[in-house]
């Protein structure tokens, strides 16, 4: 928007903001402009003191579920099963809550001091975790929530395939008759279901979204050497070649071959996630360009 002047009737010039103006005798009154300075952004010294009931929630999760898992061995049909048996068996074979327990723990004690101590706020946020979000402040908002939440997804999944497999392995251990036949087929199924998911995830759709898809569009927007994004073009195909080759026995999963040729798809995938770590993308890059643009 160009700035109104004087020479143009019923239009207000670029003046001082104390009240309205005239351009000429009889004209229209027309106020003056109005400018809206933003503060200045302040900078916390500490960390944001956190609610009582969001330091102790998953610690309190953590510890009610360790007592279910007490109690629960504890009203084992077993006559001689005591409590300070069932408390050493849960200790002996939940060991993972205590490692979240512990890691849980430390965390709030982090988050406590960062609290309380300007110079360890300071180094935790310019120091040690400053690189990281000034190489991901240049992605956006809503994308960098969106990873926040498939990556917290991700790590939901896992703890709760390890307690499954845990829980099928301790029982399975103690078992007999047709409860351990039982509990075979059951962790047969969970194997079972690892291979498949194995195959079809890593071995098919990272082909074909990773390869080809997430390939094709690098490689015509430029935001990265073409050349590198000729990575993900040819490791892609590669890769849905050999899970193809699987699924008709041609060779085993794990073999010297399956690995060849997973090669183009782990290099791509890998420079991938390093350049744009370390340089981000190419600012040559017409959306880039347009980005800029937009900006200015």
């Amino acid at each position: 928007m160009t700035t109104p002047t004087p020479d143009q009737s019923g239009e207000a010039a670029d003046v001082p903001q104390d009240g309205p103006v005239t351009t000429e005798p009889g004209a229209e009154v027309v106020p003056a402009r109005i400018v809206h300075e933003a503060r200045p952004k302040e900078v916390p010294l500490t960390r944001r003191p956190m609610a009582r009931w969001d330091r102790v929630k998953f610690l309190l999760l953590i510890f009610l579920l360790f007592w279910f898992f007490v109690w629960a061995e504890y009203a084992d049909a077993n006559p001689f099963n005591t409590f300070g048996d069932a408390l050493r068996d849960t200790f002996e074979t939940k060991w993972f809550l205590e490692l979240l327990f512990v890691a849980e723990a430390l965390r709030q004690v982090h988050y406590l001091i960062s609290e309380h101590s300007k110079r360890y706020h300071r180094f935790w946020t310019k120091s040690v975790f400053g690189r990281f979000e000034r190489r991901t402040g240049r992605m956006n908002d809503y994308t960098r929530f969106r990873m926040s939440r498939a990556f917290k997804v991700l790590i939901a999944i896992v703890i709760i395939s390890i307690i499954a497999v845990v829980n099928v392995a301790d029982a399975l251990r103690s078992a007999s008759g047709a409860e351990a036949t039982a509990l075979a087929v059951q962790a047969n199924s969970l194997v079972d279901t690892y291979d498949w998911a194995f195959q079809w995830g890593p071995g098919l759709v990272a082909g074909i979204g990773n390869g080809l898809m997430l390939g094709y569009l690098i490689y015509r927007s430029a935001l990265v050497p073409p050349r590198m994004a000729l990575l993900g073009l040819i490791g892609g195909p590669v890769l849905i070649l050999s899970f193809v080759l699987k699924l008709c026995d041609v060779y085993e999963d794990g073999s010297a071959l399956a690995g060849l040729l997973t090669l183009p798809e782990a290099a791509w995938e890998l420079s991938l996630g390093i350049y744009c770590a370390w340089k981000g993308f190419r600012l040559e890059s017409p959306i880039a360009r347009q980005e800029m643009a937009m900006v200015d």
